[in-house]
């Protein structure tokens, strides 16, 4: 009886809401090493398995085909079972991902493995989104949410930095295995330091939306659309900036990765503040930030494929920043919008929802990129795309309207 007690004043107090988000982030980060690793290890993977770029964006598009419907599951687990258990589930598929992925023999091995790997990987985003939700009163929940997604950018930094000299000296099997190393450490730090919060109990409780009832809503289905926008940029910008700093501008590997390190770095700043900007410079509004990010995010693909080949190394690093704070970093004010325009209850489901909705975004952004630049010869057609699709975006966030009481 003692420790249920202690539990539940623990729970109760106003400090351990920023320490369950701390043990969210380092979830979000140790899932993301995993998702992140193969942009950076792609140039060991085409040498090992002899792949094409389109190849290498197969293998993005395996995790996100099975992220998609998995995600159905986790949002729906977390608003009815609770966010504890999907996280670990979710830690738990990614170490057994890692030992696979790093055990493939051959290309359509490594595809199946990382099938599996978005199973894990999909149901984690909504689980982690809704407790952040469910524990933040609204004045708090963009710089929290903003927070708690850096886990992105410091898995993708982890994954940049560390995976290519550890594959360059014991090579990339070795490398990912790591990673998944990483990843059980988050899952044990899960298991021993994070719990649900408090769920309200009798009449004022508000139910969770149905699935059908969330795709009526028009808003929900904008927001979608422009979700699933940011993502075509950011998942083609995952899987090949490194190889295009590689083979485009002719950086080294190492140096390449260094370079996707400061994207993770900008971005991980840029999320924080973003969250910050949007709570108090405009007071809860988060569209006005969206709209500024999205206008970024133009920016870069337009930035990357106008680079000749001699860039200096400094416009580089500024073009590397640029990334990160807009193709990186929008994850946090949309998620959070999405949450403020359903409700809090229905939180899971709904950002669940808009990852299923924005599927195809995620499916054919890999390969049409990487196809792009095969056809072509060079990526200046593929970020060109990239920002034709930014451009759709901005258009639709003309008609998503806040409620004036935020």
């Amino acid at each position: 009886m003692g420790v249920f007690s202690y539990r539940s004043s623990l729970l109760a107090s106003e400090r351990y809401r920023w320490y369950a988000l701390g043990m969210t982030t380092l979830g979000q980060a140790a899932a993301n090493i995993l998702a992140s690793a193969f942009g950076p290890l792609a140039p060991f993977l085409q040498a090992d398995l002899h792949i094409s770029r389109a190849e290498v964006g197969l293998v993005a598009t395996a995790m996100s085909l099975t992220a998609a419907p998995s995600a159905l599951f986790g949002g729906r687990a977390a608003d009815r079972v609770g966010e504890r258990r999907v996280l670990i589930l979710s830690g738990v598929m990614g170490v057994l991902a890692a030992i696979a992925v790093s055990a493939s023999v051959g290309f359509w091995s490594l595809v199946v493995t990382c099938l599996f790997l978005g199973l894990g990987n999909g149901i984690q985003n909504p689980a982690g989104s809704a407790a952040v939700m469910r524990w933040f009163p609204q004045h708090q929940r963009g710089l929290a949410m903003g927070i708690r997604q850096t886990g992105v950018p410091i898995g993708g930094m982890l994954a940049a930095g560390v995976a290519p000299v550890l594959a360059l000296y014991y090579g990339w099997r070795a490398a990912y295995l790591a990673s998944g190393v990483l990843s059980l450490l988050g899952v044990v730090l899960t298991i021993v330091a994070y719990f649900d919060p408090l769920r309200r109990v009798g009449a004022a409780v508000v139910p969770v939306r149905s699935f059908r009832e969330l795709t009526r809503d028009p808003r929900l289905l904008r927001l979608a659309l422009v979700f699933g926008c940011q993502v075509f940029t950011q998942m083609a910008a995952t899987t090949y900036f490194v190889l295009f700093l590689h083979e485009s501008l002719g950086a080294s590997v190492v140096t390449a990765g260094a370079l996707f390190v400061v994207v993770n770095v900008a971005a991980m700043v840029a999320r924080i503040g973003w969250g910050l900007v949007s709570d108090r410079q405009f007071r809860g509004k988060r569209r006005p930030v969206l709209v500024l990010i999205v206008v970024l995010t133009i920016c870069s693909s337009l930035g990357a494929a106008l680079l000749p080949a001699h860039t200096p190394l400094w416009i580089v690093a500024l073009l590397s920043i640029l990334f990160g704070v807009s193709a990186f970093a929008w994850t946090g004010i949309l998620g959070t919008l999405v949450v403020e325009v359903v409700g809090a209850e229905s939180a899971g489901s709904a950002i669940s929802l808009v990852q299923v909705l924005s599927t195809p975004a995620t499916l054919f952004s890999p390969p049409l990129f990487g196809l792009l630049a095969d056809l072509s010869g060079s990526y200046r057609a593929s970020w060109l795309v990239l920002s034709g699709i930014g451009m759709i975006g901005l258009l639709t966030l003309r008609w998503v309207q806040e409620d004036e009481s935020v």
